[in-house]
């Protein structure tokens, strides 16, 4: 859950660059919001009734000297604060950092599931068989591994089975 959660920004910078900004965007029409007057800066807070049932809303969103009104978000103040007060390409550079850390750590945790996928192949095919049970339409080995320790453990959607480790069996 936490990975998931910590994941979201990175999701959401993809689904923007993918879909597009939206033509109401403060950043697709060049809207500074610090540059705009108190009264053109609103905070809308609504509660109603959608198709899911209750719904409560927190909006952003800037008007402009002619009254267009355009969403606005916490990320869009980061992004014109950043371009003010650090430079214009920190925002992208930042991001980039962002993306390449969330890239290698994806991949780190690709390489050591596959190292325990190829273990765990290994231990199976070293592992003595103790049974095979039936269940409906699919067959479940179990097996007893003197490699692993600890609790009994499943696995396998196509191919399911039990691990029982040696310790644990023998008691």
């Amino acid at each position: 859950m936490e990975s998931f959660l910590l994941s979201l920004p990175f999701v959401k910078v993809i689904y923007d660059f993918v879909r597009g900004l939206p033509p109401e965007s403060v950043l697709l029409n060049g809207l500074d919001p610090f540059s705009l007057a108190a009264k053109q800066q609103l905070l809308q807070i609504g509660f109603g009734i959608s198709y899911l049932g209750p719904k409560f809303s927190v909006v952003f969103s800037v008007r402009d000297m002619v009254g267009k009104e355009f969403a606005t978000s916490m990320g869009d103040y980061a992004l014109m604060w950043l371009n003010r007060n650090v430079g214009t390409y920190v925002p992208l550079i930042v991001l980039t950092v962002a993306l390449a850390v969330a890239l290698s750590l994806l991949f780190m945790r690709i390489i050591s599931a596959v190292r325990f996928e190829l273990r765990r192949r290994m231990d199976r095919a070293q592992a003595k068989t103790f049974r095979v049970e039936r269940t409906g339409f699919r067959t479940v080995d179990i097996y007893i591994s003197e490699r692993f320790s600890g609790s009994p453990f499943t696995g396998g959607v196509l191919g399911p089975y039990i691990c029982i480790p040696k310790e644990a069996f023998d008691r």
